[in-house]
């Protein structure tokens, strides 16, 4: 089964990530905060990261950054997302394979996450 890590501090999109993306038959789990994504990471490597902008420790940009510095994880399938459109390319830059723009369908974030997975990491 394909597993897929959302990073982000809001309890509602969260939900909605779980629900969307269980429902698509992906197994899920949640971190609130970069330093909680970090330390699941060092032990489980997902096969998706929805990573979160603005988290209440780390910015999602420092999360990414220590993901790409370390060995196992640098090739990780990261998903920006953000109400901040105007990083959609600065992620593209960074080494995201994709960005969504906060509001988000659920069928959109689907398609994001299937797309990803899809990627050989």
């Amino acid at each position: 089964m394909t597993t897929v890590l959302v990073v982000d501090d809001e309890p509602d999109i969260a939900l909605i990530c779980r629900l969307a993306l269980t429902l698509a038959g992906y197994e899920v789990e949640e971190r609130g905060s970069g330093k909680d994504a970090l330390e699941y990471l060092a032990d489980v490597t997902p096969d998706v990261v929805l990573l979160d902008l603005r988290l209440p420790d780390l910015s999602g940009w420092e999360v990414l950054d220590r993901l790409r510095d370390s060995g196992r994880l640098s090739a990780l399938n990261v998903i920006l997302f953000s109400a901040h459109s105007s990083a959609a390319q600065d992620a593209v830059n960074a080494g995201c394979v994709s960005f969504i723009s906060k509001p988000f369908t659920p069928d959109d974030l689907v398609a994001h996450v299937a797309a990803a997975a899809a990627r050989k990491v």
